[in-house]
């Protein structure tokens, strides 16, 4: 009887093989044009699940609103943080890559579903120790760069930070060898989650195709949103510039996408889009037309008094 109690009640003992691993990051932001030189990731993980969370209010330092100078040009941006944090969520039955990325003052959050990509890695017989963990080196590409990664089968899943994933172990330090880099700080396991994992859900929600057509070229959607709010009396200050792009594209993580090629890595635009961007709207065009009409009548009153006399 009591071999059958101890049965019975032994599963309840069981160890929750879920866990975390704390990254110190530095990356490029692709759509504001600046290197973050430092951001906190937080990747939690069950057997099936992974779930990164960054650049949310109390994760780390919120550097808040940033001034960028660019050839003796002054830019505003806002702060990269909110109340939820960008989010990247995996699951490894389903093949299901889900991103949240935060709200900003022209677009509310809104989710990306990205594509389910395989990266080959060739592993390396090469060793060292991160926070006491031995970790093992492996190169990969992904979207157009290689990356440089340290992995431990001491945590025995094929979890990392940010898109990173599919070796025999958790990844704990990565480098692109120029702007993208990041590292383990800490690492609990077996533990408690610090945040749940669960699929982000927003309202509005976007394919990769369509957020990389949008981030090509923010400004001209900046200016759309503003039109949709009714603010139309603000123009793109700068025409479509694929080489300005292609520098972009050189910083990011992400530099040439499996839809394109080296020749076609830029987003196409219909006419009607760009023409909406570098032209003030129509409350705008009326107010102008008004000022017109008042000038002329002006003109007008003015040469018929001068005739008069």
């Amino acid at each position: 009887m009591r071999e059958l109690i101890l049965l019975i009640f032994l599963p309840f003992f069981t160890i929750a093989q879920t866990g975390y691993v704390t990254y110190n990051n530095s990356t490029y932001d692709f759509t504001n044009g600046y290197i973050n030189p430092s951001h906190v990731g937080v990747v939690s993980f069950d057997q099936n699940t992974s779930l990164e969370i960054s650049f949310k209010h109390g994760l780390d330092d919120d550097n808040g609103t940033m001034v960028l100078e660019r050839d003796s040009q002054f830019a505003v941006s806002e702060s990269m943080y909110d109340e939820k944090g960008r989010q990247i969520f995996r699951d490894f039955d389903t093949q299901d890559i889900i991103i949240r990325n935060k709200k900003s003052s022209q677009f509310e959050p809104f989710i990306i579903k990205d594509h389910w990509l395989v990266i080959q890695w060739n592993i390396f017989e090469e060793f060292k120790e991160i926070l006491n963990y031995k970790v093992q080196k492996a190169e990969g590409i992904f979207r157009g760069r290689t990356y440089t990664v340290w992995f431990t089968e001491q945590l025995p899943y094929p979890y990392g930070p940010w898109k990173l994933f599919g070796l025999p172990g958790v990844i704990l330090e990565y480098s692109d060898g120029d702007k993208n880099y990041g590292t383990a700080t800490e690492i609990c396991y077996p533990c408690d989650l610090n945040e749940s994992i669960s699929i982000p859900v927003e309202n509005n929600i976007r394919t990769i195709e369509e957020h990389v057509k949008i981030s090509d070229n923010i400004h001209i959607y900046h200016i759309l949103e503003f039109r949709k709010r009714g603010i139309d009396d603000i123009i793109a200050g700068s025409k479509f510039n694929e080489k300005e792009l292609l520098e972009r594209r050189e910083k990011s993580r992400e530099y040439l996408f499996e839809w394109e090629n080296e020749n076609t890595k830029r987003a196409v635009y219909d006419k009607k889009i760009l023409k909406q961007a570098y032209e003030f709207g129509p409350s705008t065009k009326r107010k102008l037309q008004k000022l017109k009409e008042e000038k002329e009548k002006s003109d007008n009153d003015f040469n018929i008094r001068t005739f008069r006399n």
